[in-house]
């Protein structure tokens, strides 16, 4: 009896916001470096690569700044915050890796591909290749730049 009392506050919580859970941080996360040589800048925050926002708005993906509130769960709303989190980019000449959280019920690390084309007019756009990795992203941004690729996964 005592269990189910102490978990009153918490269901009485999710039920006042819709059943939305919105955190800060994904949970019990812990980024690696990846060593990956000065042809890779790494870059921490989205707003730092105003490119890779772009091309995630331009596919109606919609992600949060990294420590910004985003979904950890499935249940939406017309107000929610996006389902995705800015983890970590590596910045190379033609070829971006971006890792970002994804909630919900196959939550979990996302690293992913964009390819650079440099013939826009202002400079380099990253377009989603639609390779994306799941798993140790240290590892998937290796295997990734290697040359594996991937399809038919959720973005």
């Amino acid at each position: 009896m005592l269990n189910l009392i102490a978990a009153l506050p918490l269901v009485s919580l999710a039920l006042t916001q819709g059943g939305i859970e919105v955190v800060r941080r994904p949970p019990s996360l812990t980024l690696p470096t990846c060593r990956l040589g000065k042809q890779y800048r790494r870059v921490e925050r989205l707003n730092a690569a105003p490119a890779i926002a772009d091309e995630f708005a331009r596919q109606h993906l919609r992600i949060a700044e990294r420590d910004a509130p985003f979904r950890l769960n499935d249940v939406a709303a017309a107000t929610s915050p996006p389902e995705r989190q800015f983890l970590r980019a590596y910045m190379g000449r033609h070829e971006t890796i971006v890792w970002y959280y994804l909630g919900g019920l196959v939550g979990g690390v996302r690293v992913v591909r964009l390819i650079g084309d440099d013939r826009s007019a202002g400079g380099a756009r990253w377009h989603l290749s639609g390779d994306i990795l799941l798993g140790p992203p240290c590892a998937a941004t290796r295997a990734l730049l290697a040359g594996v690729r991937s399809t038919g996964q959720q973005f």
